[in-house]
């Protein structure tokens, strides 16, 4: 009974994933032939930073929630379920207004002195719009997750996407020929809207559901819900550091190799804006997998169920290993065809095919996380998320310089495979003594 219900919930995040990871696929390829390279190269020195912030003020409280609320939901105590997630919607509601201000005063600082284009300054300050809307999401999505109510989990997306595509295909048709700058700033609106459009979705009707009780006065242990998402929080945070650290240091690379400002803008573009989409878009997949598997996981580790968790492990590092090694073959073997088809790019294909060694790191790092996380044993999944970031940075210095972006990519896949291996190593560890 329960593995048919992990397969249902399996196959309605699939779906729902699939639908949307379409549509966005969709959007980022309408909007790179929209804005061209350059203001797609703003908007992806922006990104960075916001999902920084974004990290710290959100405090991995949507993995903690999942996490507290499966175990809650396997004793029968929706009650509890219910007030960990009003407490941690109200943390994250308040550290992300902060975050709003905060981003909003030292934008422009960030723009001419870390990201070296004071023009990225205009899309940064848009995205602090996005915070608060983002935070709360997380919250909800988390919670659904936990009650394993997969479809209100995955639907927020698609009309995410669905809003953002009829936006810009208005802009399109009615908006002039906007600057980088000011394009930039546009997309980043979208972004804006769209956080807004899943925040509405994944709240609407919640009072109504039969799982949400009345929460009562008590409030959960929130040492504890920050013992769980503190160590989520540094991880993703070292992730996002990652991506700011990138998106200063391989424009600067790049440069020093010879490139010129406008041309190193353009081809960090290209390896963000285009190529890493085709290369993650399969999560589709993994992404709908992990979502599932987390609160199963927790659920059977709250009920003393460690064979079934072994199982769910050796499931997933089975999937992510076949859709990886999937994605590489496919990205690499049809690179010149995608480029060009997709985004009007034939010389894109040599970067896609190198881009796409990093499937396989990525999706076996997406298994080994979430098992991890549904163990409760977020600190480790930190420690390996450190060192392969670490191990990518080292790399970006090394060959960037002499390789163009081609060197971010291979970095890229080496830092996704460090973690990878970490991960599953930390896995069969915790495994082979009972967790």
């Amino acid at each position: 009974m329960r593995r048919s219900r992990l397969l249902a919930e399996l196959g309605q995040l699939a779906a729902a994933a699939a639908a949307a990871r379409l549509l966005g696929l969709g959007y980022r390829v309408v909007l790179a032939r929209a804005v061209g390279a350059e203001a797609l190269g703003l908007f992806q020195l922006a990104l960075p930073i916001y999902l920084v912030v974004l990290t710290a003020c959100s405090l991995g409280l949507s993995a903690a929630v999942t996490q507290m609320v499966a175990a809650a939901a396997a004793q029968g105590d929706l009650g509890r379920a219910a007030r960990i997630r009003r407490r941690a919607a109200w943390i994250a509601g308040c550290a992300a207004t902060v975050g709003t201000l905060v981003l909003l005063v030292v934008a422009p600082r960030l723009g001419n002195a870390l990201l070296r284009d004071p023009r990225a300054a205009a899309p940064l300050a848009v995205l602090a719009w996005a915070l608060p809307l983002a935070a709360l999401q997380g919250i909800y999505r988390g919670y659904w997750q936990g009650l394993r109510r997969m479809v209100r989990v995955g639907v927020a997306p698609i009309g995410e996407n669905v809003v953002r595509l009829v936006v810009l295909g208005l802009w399109l048709a009615l908006a002039p020929i906007l600057a980088p700058a000011a394009a930039a700033a546009a997309a980043a609106g979208l972004v804006v809207l769209g956080e807004l459009v899943g925040l509405i979705t994944v709240t609407a009707g919640a009072r109504r559901d039969p799982a949400v009780v009345p929460p009562g006065a008590e409030g959960p242990d929130v040492g504890r819900m920050l013992g769980v998402s503190l160590p989520v929080a540094m991880s993703r945070m070292a992730g996002t550091m990652g991506m700011a650290l990138d998106a200063a240091l391989i424009p600067a690379r790049l440069i020093a190799g010879g490139a010129d400002a406008l041309s190193a803008t353009a081809a960090f573009g290209r390896f963000m804006g285009m190529v890493m989409p085709l290369v993650t878009f399969p999560t589709v997949l993994m992404g709908a997998a992990t979502a599932a598997l987390v609160p199963a996981v927790a659920e059977a580790w709250a009920r003393g169920k460690r064979e079934a968790i072994r199982r769910r492990a050796a499931a997933a590092a089975g999937a992510a290993g076949a859709i990886g090694i999937g994605t590489a073959l496919a990205l690499s073997s049809g690179a010149g065809w995608l480029g060009q088809v997709i985004y009007g790019q034939a010389h894109l294909g040599p970067l896609l095919a190198e881009g796409a060694l990093i499937a396989p790191g990525l999706f076996l790092s997406m298994g080994s996380g979430a098992v991890l996380h549904g163990l409760g044993r977020t600190g480790l999944s930190l420690g390996c998320q450190v060192a392969g970031g670490l191990c990518r940075l080292g790399l970006i210095l090394i060959w960037v310089a002499p390789m163009g972006i081609a060197g971010a990519a291979l970095a890229t896949a080496v830092g996704f495979a460090v973690t990878a291996a970490g991960e599953w190593i930390a896995v069969a560890a915790l495994l082979r003594r009972g967790a």
